[in-house]
């Protein structure tokens, strides 16, 4: 529809479908770096200039979750300096649909750093260290992930609770997570199960793959081989 975007003279719809779309070209390994939405449709620096040009921070938060939705599964640490500069979202795109998208990708981001922070802790307590103390800096790290997860969550469960059906799986998702990092696997697997049915039913064939890829993960490094 992108030609019918252009003949309609509707701009903005297609500033954001054009995102969106190179996004998933990279997606598709139809870029250079798969991390850069730099493309077939758009330049990423271009647009990138456009929004500060134009003060134009609705766009600029659309290009910044399609960033995110690229790089959590590519490039966490550059999924993690996304949505830690990313400042407000919510308050900007209020009532946005684009936000369901948004809290997904920060709340697994958060928790993917929670897990990334507890095996340097874990790492830092090994014999051969010198001390156990883990330092300020991880210390500091997982403080911020493990805040930024549990304002995510209570987000999503309130969406829930008021009748957003669209974040159902969502939220079970993130609850899986966050039994993950704390070491609950049985009740992240249960969580993880439900969150891909949820998904599947609501049609969410992409975050369903995310969960299934997120529990065989776990199970992997519990040792587990068998479904």
């Amino acid at each position: 529809y992108l030609d019918q975007m252009r003949e309609l003279g509707q701009t903005r719809t297609l500033e954001k479908a054009l995102i969106s779309y190179q996004a998933v070209l990279n997606m598709m390994g139809k870029s250079k770096d798969p991390t850069v939405l730099t493309g077939e449709v758009i330049d990423q620096e271009e647009v990138m200039q456009k929004c500060i040009d134009t003060q134009n921070k609705h766009l600029e938060d659309i290009l910044t979750l399609s960033r995110l939705s690229v790089a959590f599964y590519l490039d966490i640490d550059l999924s993690a300096r996304l949505v830690s500069e990313a400042g407000n979202v919510y308050k900007r795109l209020p009532a946005a649909p684009s936000l369901i998208r948004y809290a997904l990708f920060e709340g697994l981001t958060a928790f993917a750093m929670i897990r990334k922070y507890n095996d340097k802790q874990q790492q830092q307590q090994q014999p051969k260290k010198r001390s156990s103390i883990s330092s300020p800096t991880t210390v500091y790290g997982i403080t911020k992930w493990k805040t930024k997860a549990k304002k995510v969550l209570h987000r999503v469960q309130t969406w829930v609770r008021k009748g957003n059906a669209n974040c159902i799986h969502v939220l079970h998702l993130l609850e899986a997570e966050q039994y993950c990092v704390a070491g609950k696997i049985g009740d992240a697997k249960r969580k993880y199960d439900t969150a891909i049915s949820s998904a599947a039913r609501h049609g969410f064939v992409h975050d369903r793959g995310t969960a299934n890829e997120l529990v065989g993960q776990m199970l992997l490094e519990a040792g587990e081989t068998e479904r």
